[in-house]
């Protein structure tokens, strides 16, 4: 009889360690009622992310750099269940994301919610050669895109991530880990802004938390076309 008490015991322990170690940081509660902001949602990982959390019922702010793409973007996912304001944004321009930014707040002051995440999607791989054939102005355009734009738009949503210890996931790239000789701006752009989340997620303070690093690799053949019809170019 004590066997068998031990064993339930050390089941429902098991259990429960599970739940708070493992299910937790895995499953959001009340996920459908997430408001969440994602740039560089035109296509790619962007646009299936976008879909993904429409098909979970959440409220979507979708950034497309231009308004053609958003309101594509905006008539593709017409029928899902979720919530989508898509618009215009880009990530290099103060004034958009300024805009884009008291939009996002005005929506949240009206309903009551908080921001529950940034992703950063948005980027560019538009010159591939080596160095010896580049010049400053490709490195300045990758980086003003992949990193500045990405802490532009952080620090201009941060605060409301805060109140709600919300989350900023950013979409960097396995290039920083392996290099390639005619991949040198985006590389270092990508560089740039994982050096920039490694700093936030040290950062402590009023409203930070310091959650586990966590690197993914995905695979996207768009992607992939593009590296070869870029490099095609350049070549």
């Amino acid at each position: 009889m004590l066997n068998i008490l031990f064993v339930i015991g050390f089941v429902l322990l098991a259990a429960v360690l599970v739940r708070l170690l493992f299910l937790d940081k895995c499953f959001i509660d009340n996920i459908s009622s997430k408001v969440i902001l994602v740039t560089g949602c035109r296509a790619g990982f962007g646009r299936a992310f976008v879909e993904k959390c429409l098909n979970e019922g959440m409220t979507v702010f979708a950034a497309c750099r231009t308004q053609s793409g958003a309101n594509q973007l905006a008539k593709d996912f017409d029928n899902l269940p979720g919530k989508l304001i898509a618009f215009a944004m880009d990530v290099t321009s103060d004034e958009d994301v300024e805009r884009a930014r008291l939009m996002v707040q005005d929506y949240l002051d009206g309903c009551g919610k908080d921001l529950h995440a940034i992703v950063n999607n948005a980027g560019i791989h538009d010159k591939l050669f080596v160095d010896d054939g580049l010049t400053i102005d490709d490195y300045k355009h990758s980086m003003e895109v992949n990193a500045y734009g990405v802490i532009r738009v952080t620090k201009a949503f941060k605060s409301m991530l805060k109140r709600a210890k919300g989350r900023i996931v950013t979409c960097t790239s396995c290039a920083v880990r392996f290099p390639s000789p005619a991949m040198g701006p985006y590389v270092a752009s990508k560089w740039a802004v994982t050096g920039y989340m490694e700093v936030l997620r040290t950062s402590k303070g009023k409203g930070y938390c310091k959650p586990p690093k966590k690197e993914k690799v995905l695979r996207n053949a768009g992607v992939c076309r593009c590296f070869t019809r870029s490099g095609q170019r350049q070549y």
